[in-house]
């Protein structure tokens, strides 16, 4: 129904609506939402100029659930307000056999719309009545535009007819000249003809960054939403109305919740057909990402009858194109309800199909495996067979999937089977990769049962690695001595056992029985690669003990030269490597340090064992907060897991992550980890060292609510030589100790610290760390400015910029005891400059509550300020990756030159646009280059 000028809103020409919820997203209310103010405002303009005589087309581009809808009903209903004749319909793939039917549903209920006579005589004409009725309308409507503008808004054009789409083209062409607007929405990639937009404005409405969709979604709860739904939030990938659909299910019971996600993703799928959804279903069957030639064996279908398929799916962003000219689901939820809407009997049949099709595509074996697991109810030849032929590599590559298979098939097969007793010795060797502590029990009851020797030799070597891996030390000492006292050894497993032998002698803390033994290897001069690498490796932890890095940094690159080369080695290798970038980091060369935990991880992610990566992923994040990169530190630790598989890794995880939030005062969330881990002991030894960070994060918990006496108490044990014999790092915290002492008026603790930081600084060729923290002790303690400012040296020199910032804290400090109150309010400022790129709210709080009692307030320094917008307000990680982008580098590929997650690049990508106040990584490019021609 057409509408007069002046006539009240509420009612438009057309059969269908505009504004469906499906494509309403959250809130379903008019208006812009997060990040969409600007789409909305083009919209609008164009709406006012035709009211001013100046017909356009606007065409709006958007995946599924985008905001399409959302943005045309906003045009009509401000064509209405404007008193403008509206005219919507909607296109729908079902009534594309009927030629220009849309354009027809759109006029339908217009006065000078086609008669019922002019149809009829149109009825049945084919061709003939598709021109009549294009030229009737090129006719009429610049007639009917003559007094009052009139706005023609067409849903979905992508599933209109051909006819409809050159048509409309046809009338984008002229509108221009007339007072038509055109509004038109489609989702790209599924158009069915011409799919060109003519002279039209396009309006493409891109998914939501992470910063956009927590807002959206805390502007629907009233609040920002918890963590549980934060994580979910991204499995909708920046789509407003699955992540509307995410936020109403969080508040149902589990039941209705996985209802309406349902409803939502077959809503978000509406525009493909029986075949598309089939189709998509059984990719999503594949796993988290596939390949196209997977994906057509699967559905039994050439790869090139999926061309169209997939570059649908890539346009529209509903696959996401991956590494490796792989695909992926770009929204985790539309995968997750997919496979969850398939019934178990037949989802367990489709993935025993896919596994099969997988390995006649020639697909690699932990992809074929990764169907098979979980899903080996009913056994059979070929899986049985599959599984014998790729155990190696499976227990290399995928150990734990392997481990679990393996299990499934060996408790379904004949014990007198000659292939159950092979897999049972493949258990063994997954059981030993992975380290996990119910497989000691398994393990050695596999070489209680060997009768060949070596093979007795190797599981027994295993054993000890197991028990070490679990912190049962004596155990481990008690396993290799017997191994070692069997007759029948072959000179191989006699070198390889006596390493292990050392290793599990220094772990127990029989440090001169460890290097009593590597002494012994060293004379024998075995050849045995992993026997000498073993002799290496616990060369360089002595080495560290004594505080002799560069040796033990020596020993390191022997071992990783021993194994060059030498299969089965992956181990042995990943430990040298991974701690070859510690040292380096205890050697303050912390770049290189990072560079070399990046190799040790890239090692760990290439052999798919879970175990590796989590300890590099963790050790990783110690670089990088040292480095002062602590976003990437957060977001290392998200990938260490917390389940029990490793005593040490809650320790560490959970202590930084804790230790790194105190310091940006965000409390609850750093009290959240340190609940997860206080029941946890803290044993001597090895795990002393893992708990670190876990110690720091408590004293900084009890500093925060105003306890030093309870802070200092955490730290103190660690002066005991026997309980910090295996922690080379402590020296880092002696001078927070000093502080603490002093605040809790402990000056005899103070000082017997500040003795205990310069007899550790005395020990030898220590490093220039250990100094440093004892000249900061010394001055802290005195309260003198010249040892302080001699540290300094140190710390800027480091890179370590927490440690930077507290030492200036500590030298504004005696600065003011001093009296010279100018110096020491320059250098509060720099200490703030150096902690406010880490966000360490806690340590520029506690910085001004020492200085304020002086009579030091920083005030205004506009000099010094950080900027907030521009260039300037760029933090180095996103300085490195705003680069990348004007490089032309994408999301993923960002990811893994800088070792980040892909979703941690997409948020530094907002906070780039949001500081330089663009909307598109081609201005980014452009500001990158004006940025370094005027730096040049």
């Amino acid at each position: 129904m057409s509408r007069p000028p002046g006539a009240p809103a509420g009612g438009r020409g057309g059969g269908a609506a505009v504004g469906r919820d499906a494509e309403a997203g959250p809130g379903g209310r008019p208006g812009a939402r997060p990040g969409r103010a600007a789409e909305h405002t083009r919209m609008r303009d164009a709406v006012r100029a035709a009211a001013s005589g100046r017909g356009g087309a606007v065409r709006v581009l958007a995946e599924p659930g985008g905001g399409r809808t959302r943005l045309l009903a906003e045009a009509a209903d401000e064509a209405e307000r404007l008193g403008l004749r509206v005219h919507a319909g909607t296109a729908d793939r079902r009534a594309a056999a009927l030629p220009l039917a849309p354009l027809l549903d759109c006029l339908r209920g217009a006065p000078w719309a086609p008669g019922p006579e002019l149809l009829r005589a149109w009825s049945g004409r084919g061709d003939f009545a598709v021109t009549a009725l294009a030229e009737w309308l090129y006719d009429e409507l610049p007639r009917h535009c003559a007094d009052v503008p009139v706005v023609l808004v067409l849903d979905d054009l992508h599933a209109a007819d051909e006819a409809t789409r050159l048509v409309w083209r046809r009338l984008e062409e002229k509108a221009g000249g007339l007072a038509l607007l055109l509004v038109s929405a489609e989702v790209p990639g599924l158009a069915s003809g011409d799919g060109g937009p003519g002279p039209s404005d396009v309006i493409r409405l891109e998914p939501y960054g992470d910063a956009e969709a927590l807002s959206c979604a805390a502007a629907l709860l009233g609040a920002p939403p918890p963590a549980p739904l934060a994580a979910r939030i991204a499995g909708a990938s920046g789509n407003p109305a699955l992540l509307g659909a995410l936020v109403r299910a969080d508040a149902l019971p589990p039941a209705r919740a996985g209802a309406a996600l349902r409803t939502a993703v077959h809503g978000h799928l509406r525009h493909w057909d029986a075949d598309g959804v089939e189709r998509l279903r059984l990719a999503a069957l594949l796993g988290e990402d596939f390949s196209a030639t997977e994906l057509a064996a699967l559905t039994r279908l050439p790869v090139t009858d999926l061309f169209g398929f997939v570059e649908s799916t890539l346009e529209s962003g509903l696959f996401a194109p991956r590494p490796g000219e792989r695909l992926a689901f770009r929204q985790p939820l539309v995968r997750e309800v997919l496979v969850e809407a398939v019934p178990p009997a037949l989802r367990q049949a489709l993935r025993r199909t896919a596994a099969e099709a997988l390995h006649e595509a020639g697909a690699p074996a932990e992809r074929v495996l990764a169907q098979l697991h979980g899903n080996v109810a009913e056994l059979d030849a070929w899986t049985v067979n599959w599984l014998v032929g790729n155990a190696q590599r499976l227990v290399t590559r995928a150990p734990e999937r392997a481990f679990e298979v393996m299990q499934d098939v060996i408790e379904r097969t004949d014990p007198a089977d000659p292939q159950r007793r092979f897999l049972e010795q493949k258990l063994g060797d997954a059981a030993y990769v992975l380290r996990h502590p119910a497989a000691v029990g398994l393990v050695r009851r596999l070489a209680e049962s060997a009768t060949d020797v070596d093979r007795r030799a190797s599981l027994s070597f295993m054993l000890v690695e197991l028990l070490l891996t679990v912190m049962r030390f004596t155990e481990a000492v008690e396993a290799v001595e017997g191994a070692r006292r069997a007759p029948g050894l072959s000179a191989v497993w006699t070198a390889r056992l006596k390493g292990v032998h050392a290793l599990a002698l220094w772990c127990s803390g029989s440090h001169p029985g460890a290097d009593a033994l590597v002494r012994e290897m060293e004379s024998d001069g075995h050849e045995d690669a992993l026997a000498r690498s073993y002799a290496h490796h616990v060369a360089h932890l002595l080495a560290v003990r004594g505080h002799a890095h560069e040796e033990a940094l020596r020993h390191l690159d022997l071992g990783i030269a021993a194994l060059r080369g030498v299969p089965g080695a992956d181990d042995m290798a990943f430990r040298l490597y991974i701690n070859r970038g510690i040292v380096l980091g205890k050697l303050e060369r912390l770049d290189a340090a990072c560079d070399a935990m990046g190799e040790a991880l890239a090692l760990a992610r290439a052999s798919g064992n879970r175990r590796r990566v989590d300890v590099a992923a963790g050790a990783a994040a110690t670089l990088a907060y040292w480095a002062g990169r602590w976003d990437e530190a957060l977001k290392g630790l998200e990938s260490v897991r917390d389940d029990g598989t490793d005593v040490s890794a809650p320790l560490h995880r959970h202590g930084l992550g804790a230790l790194v939030l105190g310091h940006q005062d965000l409390r609850e969330e750093a009290d959240r980890h340190l609940d997860r881990v206080d029941d946890l002991p803290i044993m001597p030894g090895v795990a002393l060292n893992h708990a670190s960070y876990l110690l720091l994060a408590r004293a900084l918990r009890a500093e925060r609510r105003g306890d030093p006496a309870g802070a200092l108490a955490v730290l103190l044990p660690t002066l005991d030589p026997e309980v910090g014999k295996d922690n080379d790092q402590r020296f880092h915290w002696y001078p927070d100790m000093v502080r603490l002492a002093l605040e809790a008026g402990d000056t005899a603790t103070a000082a017997r610290v500040v003795e205990a930081a310069e007899e550790e600084a005395a020990k030898g060729p220590a490093g220039p760390g250990r100094r440093a923290a004892a000249l900061r002790c010394r001055g802290l303690f005195a309260q003198d400015p010249a040892p302080l400012a001699e540290a300094l040296e140190y710390y800027e020199a480091s890179g370590r910029r927490l440690l930077w910032g507290q030492a200036l804290e500590d030298l504004a400090v005696a600065q003011a005891w001093r009296g010279d109150l100018d110096a020491s309010r320059e250098t509060l400022h720099r200490a703030v400059d150096l902690y406010a790129p880490l966000r360490a709210e806690w340590d520029v709080a506690r910085a001004d509550a020492r200085l304020r009692p002086l009579g030091v307030r920083r005030g205004r320094r506009t000099a010094h300020r950080r900027a907030t917008t521009g260039w300037e307000a760029l933090t180095p990680t996103e300085l490195k990756v705003a680069r990348r982008v004007a490089a032309g580098r994408s999301n993923p590929e960002i990811a893994a030159e800088l070792l980040l997650s892909r979703r941690t690049v997409q948020t530094h990508v907002s906070h780039i646009l949001g500081k330089l106040g663009v909307r598109s990584r081609t201005e980014v490019a452009r500001e990158a280059a004006l940025h370094l021609s005027e730096s040049a």
